[in-house]
């Protein structure tokens, strides 16, 4: 894969940020109007792109909406979401902001559970969708697609738990089924190993825009190392 985001063309990109260490050294209003570069060039080049905007307080609070101010993962994605129109996925848990030339592809999805071959990150796991990291460090981070090798992979470690609750846009009820971790098994997830293959193979590759540190990688790359990891070992991804 090219280094710069300007060879990336007609595909499916999702993006990740971690902005802890950007804000050290730069204003949060530098590193937003820096992001809405990248999407311009993005949307340029005939990409669809994909945002987490998920709700974590769903499982508390029960209820969610289409609300930017209900997302968790971040002021950046809420930026995002009040400067372009995308479209948002239906799940109250793990839902996705959408936008660009194959966004029917995935707001059509059947996300029968939240990691599963018809869940958002799983497609875009298994068909070589590209992942765009903003500010992460990536050899410690765990691209969520760590949970689509779990699900399919069949670890003890975690159990189908449906939450139900209300929308509060459209008055109706709204559930997800989330492949969650048993609290008896005290493992934390880490997908180290499967980072550190995919930087020696060259798989994970590191640019920089103005002043944001990027990586980006092919998610089905990710998924295929993991799966290899669990056919070894069914604790292959928690440390």
């Amino acid at each position: 894969m090219k280094k710069s985001i300007n060879y990336i063309k007609n595909e499916k990109v999702i993006i990740y940020s971690d902005l802890s260490l950007l804000l050290i050294k730069n204003k949060p209003t530098t590193i937003i109007n820096n992001t809405l570069k990248i999407i311009k060039i993005l949307i340029k080049n005939k990409n669809t792109i994909i945002i987490p905007t998920f709700n974590f307080n769903f499982a508390k609070t029960k209820k969610t909406s289409f609300n930017p101010d209900l997302i968790t993962t971040g002021y950046l994605n809420k930026s995002l979401l009040k400067k372009y129109n995308f479209k948002r996925t239906d799940k109250p848990i793990y839902n996705y902001g959408v936008l660009g030339p194959k966004a029917l592809d995935i707001l059509n999805l059947e996300q029968k559970t939240a990691f599963g071959t018809d869940s958002v990150i799983g497609h875009l796991s298994l068909n070589k969708s590209i992942c765009l990291g903003i500010g992460i460090e990536p050899i410690n981070f765990n691209w969520v697609t760590i949970h689509v090798c779990e699900e399919l992979g069949k670890v003890p470690y975690r159990f189908f738990k449906k939450f139900v609750g209300l929308n509060l846009n459209t008055k109706k009820k709204v559930s997800e089924i989330i492949f969650v971790r048993k609290k008896s098994f005290n493992v934390v997830n880490t997908g180290k190993k499967i980072n550190e293959t995919l930087i020696k193979k060259k798989k994970i590759t590191k640019t920089k825009f103005k002043n944001l540190n990027l990586v980006n990688l092919r998610l089905n790359d990710y998924f295929k190392e993991g799966m290899k990891l669990l056919k070894k070992n069914k604790f292959a991804l928690t440390k």
